[in-house]
């Protein structure tokens, strides 16, 4: 939400609301499959491969979604202060 800027906080705040209940229903889709199809014994074997697919779109996606550089201010910086680690749009270079 940092990088979508205060005028886009309101859409960037409802994707994220809609992208955590989209994976809460995946979630309790598969794992009510698994319970109706295969028995309560399966529940413990269905976890690892929904955390490996995870993992994965977690690690694929880490360089858009957990960028190194954010725009702004950090919580190490008091705000106004310059810096030449702060990337505006001009200077935003391609990592």
């Amino acid at each position: 939400m940092d990088v979508s800027g205060p005028a886009d906080a309101e859409v960037a705040t409802s994707l994220q609301a809609t992208v955590y209940d989209t994976g809460v229903a995946a979630g309790s889709l598969a794992g009510g499959l698994a319970l109706d199809r295969l028995g309560a014994a399966a529940l413990p074997w269905t976890a690892p491969p929904l955390m490996s697919v995870a993992l994965v779109v977690v690690a694929l996606g880490r360089r858009h979604a957990f960028p190194g550089r954010r725009y702004g201010t950090g919580p190490d910086r008091p705000s106004g202060q310059p810096s030449s680690s702060v990337v505006t749009p001009k200077t935003r270079c391609r990592a």
